[in-house]
């Protein structure tokens, strides 16, 4: 080649290498490899990828291969990031376990609370249809709208109060006193317990008001005021409470079945000639023994009330007490005054 071509091949060399980028600036796969990095280029391809530079950059030391330490270094980092990503898996199976399972609960819930709305609706419905059915009667006892049958089934003690008789009523009813002990006592005067060899004692014992002595038969015989008899059995039994001293009045079978009578402007409870049957304690020298008396009281009640001294209405019914002496040595004493007694 002359001189003048070969001046004219550099000069083409060095335009194009003006053109072209410098070393510094090519991308990696384009450099140029060293002897140790061509090892690292398995397929030669005259640069390395990813992985290959990672491998590269672990050796440190230049020797184009790695130690048995930096191979046992990369399966333990690989061994680890396995463990971690099993525990992951783990946990979201667990957690896909706990949502399947809320989700059942959040089902059985819905159900439940619609099967709680029906019922009370159904409760609602069956309530007001028993509103119709019941009331409640003076005593808080639930019975028939109806028929006034006590509907409740468990026993219910009811204190009922009655009050001692006063001098003043004595001879304010003294004629209705007199009606109601020929009905209540008609074999206790002197003359006929001699003859019938009687020992029944019979006594006025005690007052109670009208309206209570009404409430207190209707407490034993349910639906009379309708109709006309009991309809059926009311409570079993009911407290007299009278200045501390407790008595007690049966009701129920023993109860007779016809209805209050009147005569005389009297109302009789439970019916004329018959008394509520009861049991009481009786005393001695106002000492109350432990024995237990059988006895029976009848209720009458003036239909008209009497004006008292001090210009009050009086319309308190007059409670007759019944009683034959037993085994008991004593007095009965519904008020705490004692019955005379021949015991």
């Amino acid at each position: 080649m002359s001189t003048e071509e070969e001046t004219t091949a550099k000069s083409v060399s060095i335009a194009e290498d003006a053109t072209q980028p410098t070393a510094a600036k090519k991308p990696l796969e384009m450099r140029r490899l060293s002897t140790i990095s061509r090892r690292y280029d398995r397929d030669g391809k005259g640069y390395l990828d990813e992985t290959e530079q990672a491998l590269r950059r672990m050796d440190t030391q230049n020797q184009g291969f790695l130690g048995m330490d930096k191979i046992y270094g990369i399966v333990e980092e690989l061994h680890a990031q396995e463990q971690r990503n099993s525990a992951l898996i783990e946990d979201l199976r667990t957690e896909a376990k706990a949502n399947s399972s809320l989700r059942k609960g959040i089902f059985l819930l819905c159900v439940f609370t619609v099967f709680l709305t029906i019922s009370n609706i159904g409760t609602s419905l069956a309530a007001a249809r028993l509103a119709k059915d019941t009331q409640v009667s003076y005593y808080n006892d639930l019975q028939s709208s109806e028929s006034g049958v006590r509907l409740g089934t468990t026993p219910k003690d009811v204190m009922v109060q009655m009050n001692p008789v006063s001098e003043e009523l004595r001879m304010r009813r003294s004629r209705h006193l007199q009606a109601a002990s020929d009905v209540m006592c008609p074999n206790v005067t002197a003359a006929n317990a001699a003859i019938h060899n009687s020992t029944i004692h019979c006594e006025l014992s005690g007052t109670m008001g009208s309206a209570e002595a009404a409430r207190l038969y209707e407490l034993f015989c349910p639906g009379y005021k309708t109709s006309g008899y009991c309809t059926g059995n009311g409570v079993s039994k009911i407290n007299l409470n009278c200045q501390g001293h407790l008595s007690t009045l049966f009701g129920g079978s023993q109860l007779p079945p016809t209805p209050p009578v009147s005569f005389d402007g009297m109302t009789a409870y439970p019916t004329s000639g018959k008394g509520y049957v009861g049991e009481a304690a009786v005393f001695l020298f106002g000492r109350l023994l432990p024995c237990i008396q059988e006895f029976s009281v009848g209720l009458y009640c003036p239909d008209e009330p009497v004006v008292m001294d001090s210009g009050e209405l009086n319309d308190d019914c007059m409670m007759f007490l019944s009683w034959e002496p037993g085994t008991c040595l004593g007095t009965v004493e519904l008020c705490g005054e004692p019955s005379d007694s021949s015991v």
